[in-house]
């Protein structure tokens, strides 16, 4: 039996355009806005339905896909995937202008690229971490009473940290790693997830990345996501 897992949520939709209503605003043009709005969803709902179902039925991968939320305001999102047998792959971009899923104007300049995730079959354990951004001269701190962590001493920038087969590095320029371990292990500490056996991940100050096998080891997924709120980007892979 083919598994599938549907997020609890994301950022994603195929468009959106919606401006607020100004200060003119007659009761119909506002019921007409709404009702507009409201066809766009069922639209934007149906055309992503058929995304997530190709993926479904091409992919032997059990499937982890963002569900759809609300439009954002003033603003048009694209979606480009793959899919086959061996794994599936879905990015998210922000654009300027109404594109058709996997348009090609979507790697072109005026999209912006806000994630991706992807699945694929594996039995290989996950990487290490280079040696690049890892505390050079760590310092060991305190999580809680059976967690602890490291940091740069020199510098409150490098961390890292090994809590419940996950790997986590942090470069957090401008900002405390010593912070951010915590918020992180908060995260994983309440949001565990269902089907795993190990994981890495990165935050930095731009981006997420987040890497793991499934519970069985057969299956691999990869997250990388805009901003580096892992409370906010976790949810993209939390199963239900």
């Amino acid at each position: 039996m083919k598994k599938t897992v549907t997020l609890l949520s994301a950022v994603i939709v195929l468009t959106s355009g919606i401006t607020a209503c100004s200060s003119g605003s007659t009761p119909n043009s506002t019921q007409q806005e709404q009702s507009s709005i409201k066809a766009e969803m069922n639209t934007l709902m149906s055309s992503y339905a058929n995304v997530v179902d190709d993926i479904k039925q091409k992919s032997k991968v059990p499937v982890i896909l963002p569900s759809l939320s609300e439009p954002l305001e003033k603003s048009f999102y694209g979606i480009q995937y793959e899919a086959s047998e061996e794994g599936y792959r879905l990015a998210v971009y922000a654009t300027d202008q109404k594109l058709e899923v996997n348009s090609s104007e979507l790697t072109k300049p005026g999209s912006r690229d806000i994630g991706s995730i992807s699945g694929s079959k594996s039995d290989k354990p996950l990487h290490s971490f280079e040696e690049a951004g890892m505390p050079e001269n760590p310092k060991t701190i305190t999580i809680d009473s059976t967690v602890s962590a490291s940091v740069d001493s020199e510098s409150d920038i490098f961390g890292y940290m090994e809590f419940d087969n996950w790997k986590v590095k942090v470069i957090a320029e401008g900002d405390s790693a010593t912070k951010q371990l915590a918020k992180i292990y908060d995260v994983l500490k309440t949001w565990p997830l269902q089907d795993f056996s190990s994981g890495r991940m990165l935050l930095t100050n731009r981006y997420t990345f987040i890497n793991w096998k499934s519970a069985d080891d057969h299956y691999e997924y990869y997250l990388q996501w805009g901003g580096n709120s892992l409370s906010h980007v976790f949810e993209i892979v939390k199963s239900k």
